[in-house]
């Protein structure tokens, strides 16, 4: 019979191996997420003329 100090103890690896693996996998999708995102913006920027932008006649507008 394990002790509860030892129960405690695998309780908290496995945390930790939890937090770890979920670092992992949410770190770089979030990293490719903002690239993603930053690469849209990116493209609307230089398809679309800045001052039709800044004036709100871009294409994007609504009427």
């Amino acid at each position: 019979m394990t002790s509860w100090f030892e129960k405690r103890r695998q309780r908290r690896r496995k945390r930790e191996r939890m937090e770890e693996l979920l670092a992992w996998i949410v770190v770089p999708a979030m990293a490719f997420g903002l690239y993603w995102g930053w690469l849209q913006v990116r493209d609307q920027l230089k398809a679309t003329p800045i001052m039709n932008i800044i004036s709100g006649k871009d294409k994007g507008a609504g009427p």
